[in-house]
């Protein structure tokens, strides 16, 4: 996705935000929580639209000769505020619809509050740990966290990249006839989640896939 549509979300938010707050200050005053829950949600979805926009880092091989993916502590926190923002918008709007008789309304909007409270509260306790996302080196490709998985060099038959809703991935597909038998066929790796750039990661990532080629030529030569 370009920048050029990036900032459309954040655009969009920020009118809705400016509506809610004239609303606050000039509105019936029996309106005022409704205004208040619609400013909180879009003030959250601003902030949300406005997390690609925060600077990159280059992505560069450690003096072990691999690349650890860290997740980005700052993008996290602003995830986090903006959905316990989302969480405590959908909850100011919850009763005001089923007092306007709209239940199914109102259950979106509890529903909501608790997706997004669970959200941010899954967000906060990811700044505080210090797992990264996934470790790229001489030995293979590993990831952390739930639905982990672990590839070596060796298990791997082609590297290749593509993208799935403008999101840039590295995809790995696996040698089925020498890789564990418990292996899928594919697994993909991207900078979603951390600061890194795309072009960075993936110039490293096949740096690693031809120095492991290069490597093994000679033995599978000698067969």
């Amino acid at each position: 996705m370009t920048r050029g549509k990036d900032i459309w979300l954040p655009l969009i938010s920020l009118a809705f935000v400016a509506i809610g707050v004239f609303l606050l200050l000039e509105g019936d005053p029996a309106e005022r929580v409704m205004a208040l829950g619609a400013t909180v949600f879009f003030g959250a979805c601003a902030l949300v639209g406005l997390m690609p926009f925060l600077p990159h880092q280059r992505a560069e091989l450690d003096r072990e000769g691999g690349l650890t993916i860290q997740p980005d502590r700052l993008q996290l926190v602003g995830m986090a505020i903006a959905a316990i923002g989302m969480a405590l918008g959908c909850t100011l709007l919850a009763p005001l619809a089923a007092a306007d008789n709209r239940p199914v309304v109102s259950i979106a909007g509890y529903i909501g509050g608790v997706f997004f409270g669970l959200g941010g509260l899954f967000m906060l306790w990811r700044v505080f740990t210090d797992k990264p996302l996934a470790r790229i080196d001489r030995d293979g490709v590993r990831t952390f966290g739930l639905g982990a998985w672990s590839l070596a060099w060796e298990e791997i038959a082609s590297v290749s990249s593509g993208a799935i809703a403008n999101q840039p991935y590295i995809a790995f597909e696996v040698d089925l006839a020498r890789a564990a038998p418990n292996l899928e066929a594919q697994y993909t790796v991207g900078a979603h989640g951390s600061r890194l750039r795309f072009e960075d990661l993936q110039s490293i990532v096949f740096e690693l896939w031809r120095r492991h080629r290069d490597a093994s030529a000679p033995a599978a030569l000698q067969h």
